[in-house]
């Protein structure tokens, strides 16, 4: 914002010492100052009505603020679902692992839901 705000600085300094129509009268005879304390006022007033926009205009309407906290919450369940199916994972044996596209048992699917359901059951309510 900083960056923004000298930008802004400058290009007014440059607009108001090359443009003659920006010179307003301020009956000072040093035209440099005059033209500097143009490009001063015009900052000042560029200033005060972004800020004012600023408080005027509400940032964030809360219904979207919500669905963002939502869409967050939700992610980092999908994550933390993620690790417990990789933890589960990681402890199965190889060759029942392998067997994963032909099926598994009924016992081996129980086992699975009691590991990361159970475990969790404040997460599954």
């Amino acid at each position: 914002e900083v960056m923004a705000w000298s930008v802004l600085a400058t290009n007014m300094a440059i607009i108001c010492f090359s443009a003659e129509d920006f010179d307003f009268p301020f009956n000072v005879s040093d035209t440099y100052f005059e033209e500097t304390l143009t490009a001063i006022v015009l900052f000042a007033v560029l200033f005060v009505l972004v800020h004012l926009l600023s408080y005027c205009v509400a940032q964030t309407p809360r219904s979207i603020s919500q669905h963002m906290l939502r869409q967050d919450h939700l992610e980092e369940a999908v994550h933390e679902i993620g690790d417990e199916v990789q933890r589960f994972l990681s402890g199965i044996k190889m060759r029942q692992l392998k067997r994963w596209p032909q099926g598994w048992t009924q016992d081996e699917v129980a086992r699975y839901l009691v590991a990361t359901c159970f475990r969790n059951q404040d997460e599954y309510k």
